[in-house]
C-alpha cells in the first residue's frame, strides 16, 4: 500500500542506508558506499529531508518497504526499496507518474539513476538523456539522466 509521509523519517532513512549498503555493495567500493550513506546514521538529517520532500511510502504491513521522492518540478529524487522488498520500486514509480499527471502542471519526469534502477525506468518509458556523473567529496559516480514526457 502506498501512503503519504507521516513522520516515518527513521524508517525512510533506514531503508535508504540499507539499500545503499546492500544493493550498491554489488557494484561499488566500500569507500563509495560510505560516501553515499556514511555511518553512523544521522536521522536528524532524514527528518529535515523528509519534511521537505514528503516522499511516497510503500508500506509492507506497518513498515516502510520503500520510498520515492517526487519534487514539484517533476524531478525524482531518492527511490529506494528495503532489502527483501524489491517489489516496492515499480508501484512507487507508477504512483509518482500518476500523481504527476494528475497535477496537470508537470510536463515531464526526470531522474538521475545508476544501474540498479535503469531497467525499471526504461520499462516505464523513461529515455536516456545524458550521462550525468555525480560528485561527492573524494568520489565521482556514474549516473544516467533519464526523462519521461507525460
Amino acid at each position: 500500500m502506498i501512503t503519504e509521509y507521516q513522520n516515518e523519517y527513521r524508517e525512510v532513512g533506514t531503508v535508504y542506508y540499507d539499500a545503499v549498503h546492500f544493493i550498491a555493495s554489488q557494484f561499488s567500493t566500500p569507500a563509495e558506499i560510505d560516501a553515499w550513506a556514511p555511518l553512523p546514521r544521522v536521522f536528524s538529517q532524514w527528518k529535515v529531508r523528509c519534511e521537505a520532500k514528503r516522499p511516497f511510502l510503500y508500506k509492507v504491513g506497518q513498515r516502510v518497504g520503500g520510498f520515492l521522492e517526487l519534487d514539484a518540478d517533476g524531478h525524482i529524487g531518492a527511490h529506494c526499496s528495503a532489502s527483501g522488498h524489491p517489489q516496492t520500486a515499480a508501484p512507487l514509480l507508477d504512483h509518482a507518474i500518476a500523481v504527476a499527471r494528475a497535477t496537470g502542471t508537470v510536463r515531464a519526469l526526470f531522474v538521475e539513476t545508476d544501474v540498479s534502477l535503469l531497467s525499471l525506468y526504461r520499462k516505464f518509458g523513461f529515455k536516456f538523456v545524458e550521462a550525468a556523473p555525480v560528485s561527492l567529496p573524494g568520489h565521482r559516480f556514474a549516473a544516467i539522466r533519464m526523462c519521461k514526457f507525460l
